[in-house]
């Protein structure tokens, strides 16, 4: 907006490419995916096209699924990634940590009103440590 009003031009805005998506052939199907350039931030723009072309590769090929993999955190990446999800399966660590992002990553699909499954990784080898970290 600054850029657009700025009676001096002392502001302007650029297009900035953060990286670049994808459509490979896997062993178990086509994938759209995305690399970030180098030292660039993860771009909620750039999670909306992989899944804008996910949707479109989904109806060529008569996929009833799309599967997301979304970045961690609760920022503009995540909520780009959950956009339209009919359930969200939330993986995190084993720890205090991980467990208060899990909460605030399900406090985002609360908002949006998204079903939310949970998963804990490594829970049989980290549990023991979870307890004890809470003793």
């Amino acid at each position: 907006m600054c850029a657009h009003v700025c009676p001096e031009c002392a502001i302007s805005m650029e297009d900035v490419v953060s990286g670049h998506w994808f459509r490979s052939i896997t062993r178990c199907g086509p994938m759209v995916h995305a690399r970030l350039g180098f030292g660039e931030a993860n771009s909620g723009k750039l999670v909306s096209k992989v899944r804008q072309e996910s949707r479109y590769l989904a109806e060529h090929v008569g996929a009833d699924l799309i599967m997301v993999d979304g970045p961690p955190g609760i920022g503009c990446p995540v909520i780009a990634s959950l956009a339209g999800a009919s359930l969200a399966v939330i993986v995190t660590e084993p720890s205090i940590s991980g467990l208060h992002d899990l909460e605030r990553v399900l406090d985002v699909c609360l908002h949006f009103d998204i079903p939310a499954a949970d998963g804990i990784r490594q829970l049989w080898s980290g549990i023991q440590s979870l307890i004890h970290g809470l003793h």
